[in-house]
């Protein structure tokens, strides 16, 4: 198994590899940074499927289903809610702005020093988040390959982190789009075979497997319970703000909506995409009740991130799911560390060194070194994740999100409905204050709220207090 597992990680990566080579070809700086604003709607589209579900959506979701049901499905009505206004409101603001950094709305509003202050706030939300999210599919290569010769753990970590950054290195945008409709299918029809095989498995047809996950027990959707973290109103708050906060002022996702060639263009790629990944969504959800249904009568005592990895290696398995699971995690997961690290490149470049002024020589020399310098950030972090990861790690993504992306978010608030200026270090003063409010109220609730504990709505919340904070350190605009 280790021999087919291993031989389906390389012939991806060098399927992947050449797909890259050919979409980067004469790749300019305008090619990495927003693809030359040439790209089709719809290519965009199926790309932001990839990019928004990592290898953390392809292995927590279908283990979540046995403490969650389905009650992730929630959080996609506020998704749905974020997608329609960051395309109508948030997207004409980027195109009117023009620059290949949707941060240089805030140099226009602000000044530049507030655009350095956000995207530095963004440099450490992306490094950290995208580091949780490769470490899943370098936790997975060493467990299956690299630990079974010897190899240790950053090692691995280590070899991801720079082939993650190799295979973007040249083309940015401009690859990783083309190369995300590679992965965007890889992962659809791995979720799909997975699906085929493990209901035949269970003597079930693809009709009848639908119908039992519809009508078992992990079916339940709607949670209406206010003091659970599942509780609807929260699910669906939490799911409008994180998806505004890490889509719709996120560089990386963003930096392909904006490579569109129209804003109408860009609008309809995010209102297709949203469609795209529920659907995806539902495929893993319906995946993970078949499992645990598998799981508990071939007496597999696994859950939570574990359980798609166990069963898909477990004997009483063909080994095509382990290959199946090995294609869909590597693929998921590869598209989202080379996308951020190319976004992280973007902002870094751009909005906190000033690349922009530079000819076309010395930018590609800066990018290139910036590149190297945040991948081995990210090599760090994903070592230091290692040692402390958690049960659910897209659990964690999102709770992380809360505390990071909210200040980002406050800011866009306060730029886009006031019309006061700051005073300087405004934003690297909220920046720092409003998490460490949150992380107080959050140790505290039992005691302050009456044991009211807090979901993803306290990314709303962090955004709330970034918004008053920044009021109380504005000035009448002049």
């Amino acid at each position: 198994m280790q021999t087919a597992i291993a031989l389906t990680i390389v012939a991806y990566l060098l399927l992947l590899w050449a797909m890259s080579a050919i979409a980067s070809h004469r790749a300019a700086n305008a090619d990495y940074f927003i693809g030359s604003r040439r790209t089709s709607w719809w290519v965009a589209a199926i790309s932001m499927v990839s990019a928004a579900m990592s290898g953390v959506t392809f292995i927590s979701v279908p283990g979540m289903v046995q403490a969650e049901q389905f009650t992730y499905l929630q959080m996609f009505i506020g998704f749905a809610i974020g997608y329609v206004v960051i395309a109508f409101v948030l997207v004409p603001i980027y195109y009117r702005n023009s620059s290949a950094s949707i941060y240089g709305y805030f140099d226009d509003r602000f000044g530049g020093s507030v655009r350095s202050s956000v995207a530095w706030l963004f440099t450490v939300a992306k490094l950290i988040g995208a580091a949780i999210r490769l470490y899943v599919i370098c936790h997975i290569m060493h467990l299956l390959l690299f630990s079974l010769l010897g190899i240790p753990f950053v090692v691995t970590a280590a070899v991801a982190v720079a082939y993650s950054a190799a295979y973007t290195f040249r083309g940015g945008v401009k690859s990783i789009l083309w190369c995300d409709m590679l992965k965007t299918f890889a992962m659809v029809a791995s979720i799909v075979w997975c699906i085929v095989i493990v209901a035949s498995h269970d003597g079930m047809t693809f009709g009848e497997a639908w119908a039992w996950s519809w009508q078992s027990d992990y079916s339940q959707i709607w949670c209406f319970d206010a003091t659970s973290p599942r509780y609807i109103v929260k699910q669906i708050v939490g799911g409008f703000f994180i998806v505004i906060a890490t889509t719709g002022i996120d560089q990386d996702i963003m930096q392909r909506t904006v490579s569109c060639a129209k804003c109408s263009d860009a609008q309809k790629n995010m209102l297709t995409s949203i469609v795209l990944q529920t659907v995806v969504v539902v495929a893993l959800l319906w995946l993970g009740s078949l499992m645990y249904l598998y799981a508990g009568k071939a007496g597999i005592e696994a859950a939570g991130d574990s359980l798609f990895a166990t069963v898909a290696t477990h004997s009483g398995m063909p080994i095509l799911v382990a290959v199946l699971f090995t294609l869909g995690v590597t693929a998921a997961t590869f598209s989202a560390s080379g996308s951020a690290l190319t976004a992280l490149t973007t902002s870094a470049t751009l909005d906190i060194l000033g690349g922009a002024s530079l000819e076309e020589g010395a930018l590609r020399r800066l990018r290139h070194r910036t590149t190297i310098v945040l991948a081995v950030a990210m090599w760090l972090i994903i070592s230091l994740v290692h040692i402390l990861s958690t049960e659910s790690v897209i659990d964690t993504v999102y709770r992380l999100a809360s505390y990071t992306y909210g200040p980002i978010l406050g800011l866009f608030l306060f730029g886009i409905f006031t019309r006061r200026g700051l005073r300087r270090g405004a934003a690297v003063v909220v920046g720092v204050t409003a998490p460490l409010l949150c992380v107080v109220m959050t140790q505290l609730s039992d005691d302050i709220f009456g044991g009211y504990q807090f979901g993803y709505e306290l990314l709303a919340i962090n955004a709330a207090i970034s918004f008053v904070g920044l009021w109380l350190l504005s000035t009448p605009r002049k």
